[in-house]
C-alpha cells in the first residue's frame, strides 16, 4: 500500500498564506464600548463642562453682538440741544409743533433709523441746528406704523424729508440729502423769523419801550 505523499514545502508554504475570510475577520473581539461606565471618552468628543462654557461665551459674544447694534442704530439720538426735539409718534409730532412760540420757524425732519442717507445727513443737520438757535427743530422717526397716516397726510414720500413750518402753516416742503443740504440752509434763511427790538414810543430819558415786534 503506498501512502500519500506530505505536501511539499511549496505547497506548505502556499497554504499558509492563505488569508482569513471576511467572516473570520468581523468575528474577531469586538471595540470597547464607550461611556462613563468604563472612562472611555469617544474620539472628538467634548466634556459637558466645556460644553457649557462653549454655550455661554457663545451667549456672551451674541449678547454683545446684539448691543453693539442697538447702539449703532441710535445714532439720531447723538447731540443734545435746547431746540431740537426728538418725536416717536402722531401726538407727540403735534405737542412739538404747538411748543413753537407765536411766528417761530419750525423746521421738521423726517428720517428713520435703518435711512443710510439720514445717517450721513445728520451731522450736518446738527451744525445747522446750532447755528440757528432761534429756529425750533422736530426730529421726526417714522420707523413706527403709528407714523404712516401722517407721512401720507404730508406728502411725505421720502427720507430724508423736510418741512418747514411757522405759525400751523407749511412755508416749505421738500427731500435733501447730503449733496443738497444747501436747500435747508437757504429755506430756512428765507423763512425765518427774525425778533428784533424795535423803539415804540418811549419814555422820558429817551430809552427804548422794549417792545418786540416781528420782522422777516
Amino acid at each position: 500500500m503506498v501512502g500519500a505523499n506530505p505536501a511539499s514545502p511549496r505547497q506548505q508554504s502556499k497554504c499558509r498564506s492563505v488569508r482569513p475570510t471576511f467572516a473570520s475577520r468581523v468575528s474577531g473581539p469586538s471595540p470597547p464600548e464607550t461611556g462613563p461606565a468604563n472612562n472611555v471618552v469617544p474620539v472628538g468628543a467634548v466634556p459637558a463642562e466645556r460644553q457649557a462654557a462653549i454655550s455661554a461665551r457663545r451667549l456672551e459674544l451674541e449678547s454683545q453682538a446684539r448691543a453693539a447694534l442697538d447702539a449703532d442704530r441710535r445714532w439720531w439720538q447723538e447731540g443734545g440741544f435746547p431746540n431740537l426735539k426728538t418725536v416717536l409718534n402722531p401726538k407727540e409730532h403735534l405737542q412739538a409743533l404747538d411748543t413753537a412760540q407765536p411766528g417761530q420757524l419750525v423746521v421738521v425732519n423726517f428720517f428713520a433709523p435703518h435711512c443710510n442717507g439720514c445717517r450721513r445727513l445728520y451731522p450736518k443737520f446738527q451744525q445747522i441746528v446750532a447755528q440757528n438757535p432761534d429756529v425750533l427743530f422736530v426730529k421726526v422717526n417714522v420707523d413706527s406704523e403709528a407714523m404712516n397716516e401722517t407721512c401720507e397726510r404730508l406728502g411725505v414720500n421720502r427720507l430724508p424729508w423736510f418741512q418747514l413750518v411757522r405759525d400751523s402753516v407749511t412755508v416749505s416742503s421738500f427731500t435733501a440729502n447730503l449733496t443738497t443740504i444747501s436747500r435747508v440752509r437757504a429755506e430756512i434763511k428765507e423763512h425765518n423769523t427774525r425778533l428784533q427790538k424795535s423803539v415804540v414810543g418811549g419814555s422820558g430819558d429817551g430809552r427804548p419801550s422794549g417792545i418786540v415786534t416781528a420782522a422777516a
